[in-house]
């Protein structure tokens, strides 16, 4: 926490692939369609919050959610695809899966993702409010939030998020996953 307190700490950023695609967002400093929060930068941000409104946070101050061993991801939709894709599949079923396998993952067929029990999130939810619940202001562009286990993330390579609309239509995006070793 003391760690936090001016250090500015910020989610980690995944971008769509492919690898030489991720380095044009980063160099251009593009908004991110997925952002990644461990319990280390959910208990930064939390302390940098409370800091900033004059608060002092000690470690009996956090709340539980705070520190549980889960991953949560914060995905947009419009960073990525525009409102070309955004207005029609706005009422669309969201579906979130980690990919551990890209070549397994294909945009008419998501059987082979789920192979890996780990791909299903341990859940998704529309909207922000899970992080509005730890004390965490998301990007403004976040649409939804998916819980995944450290494990998971991990290995995962890549995150697909897909809208799948009543008619059959279907809205797909793959973010690349930050490597393991780099998490905090």
């Amino acid at each position: 926490m003391r760690a936090a307190i001016g250090g500015k700490f910020v989610p980690f950023r995944m971008y769509p692939g492919p690898p030489a695609q991720v380095e044009k967002y980063v160099s251009r400093a593009a908004r991110a369609p997925a952002y990644v929060y461990t319990p280390f930068i959910r208990v930064a941000l939390y302390a940098q919050a409370a800091h900033e409104r004059g608060e002092q946070v000690t470690e009996a101050d956090l709340p539980r959610a705070l520190l549980e061993p889960i991953v949560h991801i914060a995905f947009t939709w419009g960073v990525c695809c525009g409102e070309e894709i955004e207005a029609p599949f706005r009422d669309a079923k969201l579906n979130i899966f980690a990919v551990f396998d890209p070549a397994a993952a294909t945009f008419d067929d998501v059987v082979g993702v789920l192979r890996d029990p780990r791909a299903t999130p341990l859940w998704i939810q529309q909207g922000t409010a899970s992080l509005h619940d730890l004390g965490i202001e998301p990007p403004p562009n976040a649409g939804a939030v998916a819980a995944f286990s450290p494990g998971a993330v991990n290995a995962a390579r890549q995150f697909m998020l897909s809208k799948d609309a009543p008619d059959g239509r279907r809205a797909l995006i793959f973010v690349i996953a930050v490597p393991g070793d780099r998490w905090r």
